[in-house]
């Protein structure tokens, strides 16, 4: 009979792999929807991750709190690239894909009562 530790260590391995098919997935996909679009698949990232996070977030909260914690996200995930080994800097550009993905859930949500 399994423990109770044998249970989380096999739910956290279960975690590890969904987070990496999720992952694998959704830079395939912003690939594809770059080389569509023209932007660059960094770009198309911070709109889809911000728009996965908007998503989410409305489903269990209201709008103004979604946008806050998408928001939030985006600003502590830019201060991270400034402050990591081999830092890339602060990059306006992501904040504006993040907000343009976190305004596109928003119009939806709002608008549309979904």
């Amino acid at each position: 009979m399994k423990t109770l530790v044998d249970f989380w260590k096999t739910l956290v391995d279960d975690a590890k792999t969904i987070y990496r098919r999720v992952v694998t997935k959704l830079y395939r996909h912003a690939a594809k929807l770059s080389s569509m679009v023209g932007a660059k698949t960094d770009k198309v990232l911070h709109f889809l991750c911000s728009a996965l996070i908007m998503a989410i977030c409305s489903m269990f909260l209201n709008p103004t709190l979604s946008c806050f914690i998408t928001i939030a996200i985006g600003l502590l995930k830019e201060l991270y690239d400034c402050h990591k080994p081999n830092p890339t800097g602060w990059d306006w550009h992501d904040l504006l894909a993040d907000l343009l993905g976190m305004v596109a859930v928003l119009v939806v949500v709002v608008f549309l009562n979904v």
